[in-house]
């Protein structure tokens, strides 16, 4: 095919008819371009197969070498990652072009060197080597996807008990179901890190680093009162409720192999909490007196109840008698009362499988699976506080608002949220929380625990 065209000066070069340059990969279709002007009237004839071009070539002629070489220098080009790519062949008349700036190194490699500049033949030096390319984000520190002390880049460190994933800060042994309450001075909290274990710990109100004051091997359900903390370590063959002086020491037992112990809560007397067996219904709330002394069963038979609240005048908790889907719709549970000496219990309100609960002066709380509830101490009409929410688990109440947590759909969805007794709108307090489970109020402040950084948050009420 004829691809030249006569009576054209190229670069004013040859001053006769001549062709222009004519380009083709070689045949291997990764090095550099040659160029050629073929003499006189020759012709210049593509040599390939198919739409693979091996060679061009001036009709008439033996070899490439014959042609008259183009004579302007071709610029070294750029080098890649990891290695810089080789610089062109120069031309007839200069030094080959300095080559190419090498590429960035790939995460966890070295950076790219410089290309290598072209040089026409021996009597032509080649062009010098192209500058280093900058170093990949890891190049100096290490294993930038998995190195917690340098996740994601050199001297990002990942907090608490979280983990470096793929570049990313992930918290695989954070356990929402990490407990907290507060004083007047400290916030005491659990830090639940599963098969690793767990630890209680203070933290001064303002903030700053956590002391540990006490450790256990998993559960973690915590209540304070004026002058000791009660947690439970459950060791696999029957837990222990211990008590620890706020002041820290030696954590004494108040109570051994309660069967899996949950929601515990405390009058300043007694401590309460829901005592699980093996299978359903036949879940008992009990109490111990916080001197010491054997346990007592205050009620039996419960399906998966999932909190406990206290006052003056009886034990509060939430019964789901099936908690199952059911032709689309969740089958109601129960809010039920208990006397603090135990006794039947009263239901106080019909309503959906619920989590947490709460009660003031008037009212019982709770969460259901989108909405929180209150009805009246004495049982009676349910009210909406809030509605549209996802998930709700655990909440307080103050005089005036009610708080509640929401873990959220994703691993950094989670909020904590409040809306006024009387029902309203619900205004965001904190969002993008990992999974935020239990939280308390003072006069001023919400507090939660973040077990991404093994520390206790507090926002503005």
């Amino acid at each position: 095919m004829k691809t030249w065209l006569k009576g054209i000066v190229a670069l004013g070069i040859v001053a006769g008819p001549i062709a222009t340059a004519v380009s083709c990969a070689s045949p291997t279709g990764t090095g550099s371009e040659t160029h050629f002007v073929c003499a006189n009237d020759e012709e210049c004839v593509r040599v390939g197969k198919g739409d693979r071009c091996v060679e061009h070539r001036c009709a008439g002629l033996e070899s490439d070498a014959s042609s008259s070489p183009d004579t302007r220098p071709n610029p070294g080009s750029a080098g890649g990652a990891p290695a810089g790519g080789t610089g062109n062949r120069g031309g007839t008349a200069g030094a080959g072009n300095r080559g190419g700036t090498g590429g960035t190194g790939n995460r966890g490699e070295d950076s790219g060197s410089g290309g290598t500049g072209g040089g026409p033949d021996s009597s032509v030096p080649e062009g010098g080597s192209g500058p280093v390319g900058d170093s990949g984000s890891d190049a100096t520190c290490g294993d930038t996807e998995h190195d917690n002390a340098n996740c994601g880049t050199c001297g990002h460190a990942c907090p608490g008990a979280s983990d470096c994933v793929n570049g990313e800060c992930h918290c695989a042994n954070c356990y929402g179901h990490n407990y907290i309450a507060v004083d007047a001075t400290r916030v005491y909290f659990t830090l639940n890190y599963g098969i690793k274990g767990g630890v209680v710990a203070a933290q001064p109100l303002a903030g700053g680093t956590p002391t540990t004051v006490g450790t256990y091997q998993i559960t973690g359900d915590l209540t304070v009162t004026p002058t000791s903390m009660f947690y439970v370590d459950d060791n696999g063959s029957g837990a222990t409720l211990y008590e620890l002086a706020k002041a820290g020491g030696q954590a004494t037992p108040l109570l051994r192999n309660i069967p899996t112990p949950f929601s515990v809560v405390n009058d300043g007397t007694n401590a309460y909490w829901l005592d699980s067996v093996t299978t359903a219904p036949g879940i008992a709330l009990k109490k111990v007196p916080l001197s010491g002394g054997p346990e007592v069963t205050l009620a039996s038979g419960f399906y998966y109840p999932q909190g406990v609240a206290v006052d003056t005048s009886g034990v509060y908790v939430t019964n789901s008698p099936d908690n199952v889907i059911a032709d689309g719709s969740l089958i109601d549970g129960q809010i039920l009362k208990v006397p603090l000496d135990g006794g039947t219990p009263i239901v106080l309100a019909i309503a959906p499988a619920t989590t947490g609960i709460t009660v003031d002066a008037t009212s019982v709380y709770w969460t259901s699976p989108d909405k929180i509830l209150k009805a009246p101490l004495t049982g009676g009409a349910v009210t909406v506080v809030a509605s549209g929410q996802v998930y709700p688990t655990q909440l307080v109440v103050d005089v005036t608002d009610v708080y509640w947590t929401s873990p959220g759909e994703a691993e950094n969805d989670g909020a904590i949220m409040k809306a006024p007794i009387a029902g309203g709108t619900p205004t965001v307090l904190a969002s993008h929380l990992y999974s935020p489970w239990a939280l308390a109020v003072d006069a001023g402040y919400v507090y939660w625990v973040d077990p991404f950084t093994g520390t206790a948050k507090r926002a503005a009420k």
